[in-house]
C-alpha cells in the first residue's frame, strides 16, 4: 500500500479506495480513547473493536497501528475520521 496524504479533520469525505490508520499516542490508554480523539466521540468504539480484532482494547501500546473505518454520513457518504493517515488500497 502506499501512504498519501493525512486527514486533515473528520467530516471530509472519503471513498471505498481509502482506508485510515491510526498511530496510537503516549496517553491513548484504550480504543475508547482512540474512538474519542478520531470520531469525537466513544460511542463509535465498536467500529474500531471490529477492524482490529487482534488488539486488546484496554492496553494500547505506543505506535501500534488501527485501521479506522470512516462513518457514513446521514446521505450515505463516507466520512473520515480525524488524525489519521489515509492510505490507497491497491
Amino acid at each position: 500500500m502506499m501512504l498519501l496524504a493525512g486527514c486533515s479533520g473528520q467530516g471530509e469525505v472519503a471513498t471505498s479506495e481509502h482506508r485510515f490508520v491510526y498511530t496510537v499516542r503516549e496517553g491513548d490508554g484504550s480504543l475508547t480513547d482512540v474512538a474519542k480523539r478520531v470520531y469525537g466521540d466513544s460511542k463509535h468504539v465498536s467500529l474500531i473493536q471490529q477492524a482490529n480484532p487482534s488488539v486488546e482494547p484496554d492496553a494500547l501500546e505506543p505506535g501500534t497501528k488501527l485501521v479506522i473505518p470512516p462513518l457514513t454520513g446521514d446521505e450515505g457518504q463516507l466520512i473520515a475520521p480525524k488524525e489519521c493517515q489515509r492510505q490507497k488500497i491497491y
